[in-house]
């Protein structure tokens, strides 16, 4: 079983992790979606830190480019909800 509390997100979205971790659990996602969750937002920081970009540079053609290479490199870009 994984443990949320253990992800750390790092990068420009890392201020918003423990509110998102929360609202997750509010909403009654189970340990290991939200883990995978916190993880998926942790790769998403990350791509955007290595980017220049911000967590004001969330627009639709960023998110589209970081799903977009995701998936060309193979790997998954949504995480089934587990509530």
């Amino acid at each position: 079983m994984r443990d949320p509390s253990r992800v750390r997100v790092t990068g420009p979205l890392a201020p918003y992790a423990e509110g998102f971790r929360g609202e997750l659990a509010q909403l009654g996602y189970g340990r290991d979606t939200t883990a995978l969750q916190l993880w998926l937002m942790d790769d998403l920081s990350r791509w955007l830190e290595g980017r220049g970009l911000d967590g004001t540079g969330l627009a639709p053609g960023v998110v589209a480019a970081f799903v977009a290479e995701r998936r060309a490199a193979g790997m998954p870009v949504t995480v089934v909800a587990g509530r």
